[in-house]
């Protein structure tokens, strides 16, 4: 039965049976049928209201059940004048059909976010409806990175943070962390940097470790803006990636270098000068004086591990040959020494000793020549110069030490009147011949000469050490020439020359005064200079071939005035140092261009010579084999060394120590535009290997 039809039999069952219970029928006049009226329930999406209609009584109150679907909630319920009480909508009392409506709306969530130091995340509180993502943007702080976010099942996308579909409640945390940067060290040869690379934390700063290699230095150090202390080097604030790089470079080694008097006399002060030594800039120098005297000199050395020292000179009762040692060592504990020597001369006494050298071929002159060779000393001897020769004779394969006195006469059997036989004429030479050494090798047999020569002049040089102890010795060799450090016209090697004076030097306990090879051809070449100042203070030669020209008007007297041999007996009779007199000997050369000046011009003849000191030239020689180790030995010996330099664009201090070597010359540039370069000195011998 449906419900209004049962509503229908109960209200009238009611009726009935208030009938019967005690009125009267017809005694209240009849009674009004019962009205009934309908309550519909209207649900909108989200939402179900059950049931969908009632039919009541008049003043009945209809009551509906009201259901959400999930993630929604009631969002109005009205109608019939009702009231919802939970999901319980009551009308009020129907005296009218009338409608229940109830809309439904979405749940809405609270997405709190939070955010730790170093950034922040907003917003920090929204409503976002069921099913709904929310997105929040995060913000770090200068040197921060996001480090973790999480919370409402979300993900982040660079600094945005999007949840998952928010279906409650849910709150999102985000953490910072300090960001990291690589600094990365790289370090050239010579050395090393560590660690290599490093992370850093934004706003820290590295610190990094340098060492150098044996022989090296750190040369610099740059990137990060940091700053090096000893060698550590510390960075600025770390703000980005960054690169530090080291450069090392190889050592400067030191260098001693000796200024002194070259000659003193009696109760003089003698200074030395160590401040010209030098050592890698950032290396410091300490300093060590010695003196090494002869007979038994006794002399008083100050300051002898200062830069500069002094030694005060007794009385001298004979002449004496210092030796001036400077060492030093520089920081790294490498060390350098150098030595001059100087001459303590006794006021009364000034002797030179001179050994003249000459090769006699027999297209020159025979061995039964009394003159020739023998014309060109005029004076054998004086007071300040004693003249020694030797001849290497060709024709009877011997070497002959002379020792002629003023009154030798040369032309001994040409005088009018009184001839002579060969054999005469040579007893008279050789009557002067105080040593001679038969056997000379011929001359394809190069290496037999070459020790038969240094065996003989070992003795030569002997016998001249013990006849002058205490005089400056020196070499003069008149003849051929050649560029690269050979003795007499080559027959002598570059070794054995070395080994030759070394001797000499050695049997005498100092160097020779000077080496005058201004004569010969071309013997100024670097592997010359080199060869030579090992065994002497002082080099003459020149870097272009000599002679072949003539005095415009020849006279005797030209003749003597610039003959050094007769000259350097001037030289020496004048109190002066060696240097000074040799200068003289150069000033003379240049006389003698002046003579043939107009002769030079025509034949357009290139003349020079020149004083090489050996002092300056040991100061030289590293910078040159510095600048010359990378260099290719694609050059000739017979190029022009300064030429060279300036080509390959040496540095000015090379440059000025190559100037420094040269301390007079004569040349005669002046007299025509010379047709190639010429400024002292040819290049090394190519073919030499390296010498220290």
């Amino acid at each position: 039965m449906s419900q209004r039809n049962f509503c229908s039999l109960l209200l009238l069952g009611s009726a009935v049976l208030m009938s019967a219970c005690g009125g009267s029928d017809g005694a209240s006049g009849g009674t009004e049928p019962l009205r009934y009226y309908t309550a519909t329930a209207n649900a909108g999406a989200g939402g179900t209201v059950t049931p969908a209609s009632q039919r009541l009584v008049e003043g009945s109150s209809a009551q509906f059940s009201i259901s959400p679907q999930a993630g929604y909630q009631i969002a109005s319920a009205t109608g019939c004048n009702g009231s919802l009480t939970g999901q319980s909508y009551k009308t009020a009392a129907l005296t009218a059909d009338c409608t229940v409506s109830v809309s439904f709306r979405l749940n809405s969530y609270a997405v709190t976010a939070t955010a730790g130091p170093g950034g922040s995340i907003s917003p920090a509180l929204q409503q976002v409806e069921h099913g709904n993502q929310a997105e929040l943007q995060i913000t770090t702080d200068n040197g921060y990175r996001i480090s973790t976010a999480t919370g409402c099942g979300g993900s982040l996308n660079g600094d945005r943070y999007l949840t998952a579909a928010v279906t409650a409640d849910c709150a999102v945390a985000v953490h910072f962390a300090l960001k990291s940067y690589e600094v990365s060290a790289t370090a050239g040869p010579g050395g090393s940097i560590s660690p290599a690379q490093q992370q850093v934390e934004h706003g820290g700063r590295a610190v990094l470790q340098l060492s150098t290699e044996a022989g090296y230095r750190l040369a610099s150090v740059n990137g990060c803006d940091g700053v090096l202390n000893g060698l550590v080097y510390t960075t600025a604030e770390i703000t980005a990636p960054c690169e530090v790089q080291a450069s090392f470079s190889v050592l400067q080694a030191p260098v001693a270098v000796i200024k002194a008097e070259a000659e003193l006399t009696d109760n003089q002060l003698l200074l030395l000068d160590g401040s010209a030594s030098s050592a890698d800039p950032s290396l410091s120098l300490s300093y060590q004086w010695q003196l090494v005297t002869d007979n038994n000199l006794t002399l008083t050395l100050e300051r002898s591990t200062e830069q500069n020292a002094r030694v005060q000179l007794p009385d001298l009762m004979q002449d004496h040959h210092l030796t001036v040692r400077l060492t030093v060592t520089d920081s790294s504990g490498a060390t350098a020494q150098n030595e001059q020597q100087t001459l303590l001369k006794n006021a009364e006494h000034n002797h030179n000793v001179i050994l003249r050298v000459v090769r006699v071929t027999e297209d020159w002159m025979p061995y039964s020549d009394p003159g020739g060779w023998t014309n060109a000393v005029v004076l054998k001897q004086s007071d300040f110069v004693k003249y020694y020769e030797v001849a290497i004779w060709e024709e009877t394969k011997s070497v002959q030490l002379y020792a002629f006195p003023n009154s030798y006469d040369p032309l001994f059997g040409l005088h009018v009147g009184q001839p002579k036989t060969d054999a005469e004429k040579i007893a008279y030479r050789e009557q002067y011949a105080v040593l001679r050494f038969d056997g000379f090798p011929p001359e394809e047999l190069w290496e037999q000469r070459n020790e038969f020569l240094i065996t003989a002049f070992e003795r030569i040089s002997d016998y001249l050490v013990q006849a002058h102890p205490n005089s400056d010795h020196h070499l003069m060799f008149n003849g051929h020439g050649g560029p690269g450090g050979r003795l007499f016209e080559g027959m002598v090697s570059y070794q054995g020359a070395g080994q030759l004076l070394g001797n000499y030097q050695q049997q005498l306990g100092r160097k020779l005064g000077v080496i005058d090879m201004g004569g010969p051809c071309n013997k100024g070449s670097f592997s010359d200079v080199e060869n030579f100042c090992r065994h002497a203070r002082y080099y003459v030669a020149s870097d272009l071939e000599n002679g072949g020209y003539q005095f415009d008007n020849w006279t005797y007297e030209q003749y003597l005035e610039t003959h050094p041999e007769h000259q350097y007996h001037s030289f020496f009779a004048v109190k002066a140092n060696l240097e000074q007199q040799l200068k003289q000997r150069i000033d003379i050369t240049q006389q003698r261009y002046l003579y043939a000046w107009q002769d030079m011009i025509n034949r357009q003849l290139m003349q020079a010579n020149y004083l090489y000191s050996c002092d300056q030239f040991s100061q030289f020689k590293p910078l040159f084999d510095s600048f010359m180790q990378p260099q290719q030995k694609d050059y000739l010996i017979t190029e022009d060394l300064k030429a060279y330099l300036q080509l390959h664009q040496a540095n000015t201090d090379l440059l000025d120590a190559f100037d420094r070597v040269i301390l007079h010359s004569a040349t005669n540039k002046a007299a025509f535009d010379w047709p190639e370069q010429r400024h002292g000195m040819l290049m090394p011998d190519p073919w030499l290997p390296a010498t220290p």
